[in-house]
Parts: structure tokens; sequence; C-alpha cells
């Protein structure tokens, strides 16, 4: 990794550090059924099946490491290192990988309450910022309507973060092709499958 700037090695083994330990959980809950009923049959039904919620915590935890622009791993910088690196011929591949993040944020799905709306994204960052780490006085308010929403925000919030997730492992499949590196199991061999299609 002697070719890249400091800063740079930095966040790419920052980057393929937060994907092994996202690849973990992803690994440990592949098959995983995410399912979401809200009426009938049952008086008052509202079922929710996603992960637990001390794996939900672990995994938010972990994308958090590349989620927030402060942090080295920062996916968005990453991706612009991978893409510098990248043979151009690839890089409508990866471009999918960078939709695929974005897509996984704006899933589109807004949440109402007492006049307040609330997209998903910023459902993600209160629950995140108001409820799991810094109790950030700013997003508070907004982390106690995420509650109030109940089970419909606490699915979709696993959702996004399940998109997430997944979009750091394809995109580490790319970083650990320019690196030369193995690829996580889960994650694409972008090495392999340029050998397959040179056959």
């Amino acid at each position: 990794m002697d070719a890249f700037s400091e800063d740079n090695t930095r966040r790419l083994v920052a980057f393929r550090r937060a994907a092994a330990r996202v690849h973990d959980v992803l690994d440990r809950h592949r098959g995983q059924r995410f399912s979401f009923s809200i009426g009938p049959p049952g008086p008052g039904r509202e079922e929710f099946e996603g992960l637990p919620e001390d794996t939900f915590v672990r995994l938010i935890t972990d994308v958090r490491l590349v989620y927030l622009a402060k942090q080295e791993a920062y996916f968005p910088r990453v991706f612009n290192v991978v893409r510098a690196r990248l043979d151009p011929s690839l890089h409508e591949h990866l471009d999918i990988v960078k939709t695929n993040w974005e897509l996984a944020q704006g899933r589109g799905v807004h949440f109402y309450s007492n006049g307040i709306s609330m997209s998903t994204r910023e459902a993600f960052e209160a629950y995140m910022h108001g409820e799991l780490f810094h109790q950030d006085p700013k997003h508070l308010k907004r982390a106690e309507l995420v509650r109030r929403f109940g089970y419909s925000s606490l699915f979709e919030l696993q959702m996004m973060t399940w998109a997430l997730a997944q979009t750091i492992i394809q995109l580490d499949g790319f970083l650990a092709y320019i690196l030369s590196e193995e690829p996580l199991p889960l994650g694409p061999d972008i090495a392999g499958w340029l050998r397959a299609r040179a056959l």
C-alpha cells in the first residue's frame, strides 16, 4: 500500500477493518428473514421479525464507522480512492455500488407524527445520535418520535442498515482487488470474476 498517501492508507485500512466487522454480523445472520405485519387477523396485530436488538445495535455501530463523514473509513472518500485506482473498464460496475449506497439512504419511506415528517435517513440519524450513542440534544426529540413510530420505524431502520452493510461489503470487494488482497467471503471477488470472464 506504499503507493497511497498516508491519509489514504489509513482510510483504506480503517475501511477494510470496518467491512470485516460488518461481514461478521452479516455472515452470522445469512438468510435472515425480515418481515413486518401491521393489521388484522388478530386483535391489534403488529408483528416484526428482524435482527435481535443487540445484533442490530452492533451492526449499526459498525456501519457508523463508514457512514459518518468524520470517520476515517467514510464511504464516499474510500469510494473516490478506489475509483481513482481502478481500471476504467470496471468503473461502470463500481458506480453501481455507489448508487446502491445512495439508494439505501433514500428508501423513500417517510414517517409522520403530530404534523412532523421524517425520512428514513433522518430517522436513522436520530436513532443513531439521539438513542444509541451521544444522546445529542438536537436529535433526542426526533429519537423520541422514532420510538413512537413503533415497529414500522424499527423495521425500516433495520432494512436501511442491512442495505448499507451489504454495500460496504460490495465496495470492500473492489478495495481488496486494487490492494491485491483477499476479498471477504460474502464480498465480490473481482479478480476471480475477471479471470473467469477472460476464459
